[in-house]
């Protein structure tokens, strides 16, 4: 089992473990690869302490699908997984678009995970990435107010990740 902790970001754009009073943003600590190595087991990733790869990911339960920003897909050289172009729909409209096959790794439950995103543009907002319920189902989302337990929970390969060590 993999405990990532949820945090909260307040609109002063401070990240805190309890959540504020106002808007409830719930988000994760997630950093990106800086190299890929591709070995007969199959692709390894390096990841390193660079700040600049180290980001946010928001949870919305709403979204059915996880969502990474299109600035940095096209910077990780993140290709269309499927080969298929297909139309997401959201709050903003419709859109065209492609899934891509994403590794992140989740910084607070030291896990790297495989997660399917499609791109879209989230210009001037805090974080990179948008967990939605295609990752979520693969575990338990604990929001609970009355006790102060706020984390995600998921179980081995569920996500299709694999532990650092």
């Amino acid at each position: 089992m993999h405990v990532t902790q949820i945090l909260f970001r307040h609109e002063n754009g401070d990240v805190l473990a309890t959540p504020p009073a106002g808007q409830l943003k719930p988000v994760v600590r997630i950093a990106y690869p800086h190299s890929s190595e591709t070995t007969p087991e199959g692709t390894r990733f390096c990841w390193g302490g660079d700040e600049r790869r180290k980001s946010l990911a928001l949870i919305d339960t709403g979204a059915d699908n996880c969502l990474v920003d299109s600035g940095l897909a096209d910077h990780l050289n993140l290709t269309n997984s499927s080969g298929k172009v297909v139309s997401n729909r959201g709050v903003t409209g419709t859109r065209e678009t492609y899934d891509m096959d994403t590794q992140i790794f989740l910084i607070d439950s030291k896990h790297a995970i495989k997660v399917p995103a499609f791109k879209a543009d989230f210009s001037g907002q805090p974080y990179s990435f948008l967990l939605g319920m295609n990752f979520l189902r693969t575990g338990v989302l604990t929001l609970d107010f009355q006790r102060g337990i706020f984390q995600f929970e998921f179980f081995g390969n569920a996500a299709g990740g694999s532990d650092i060590r």
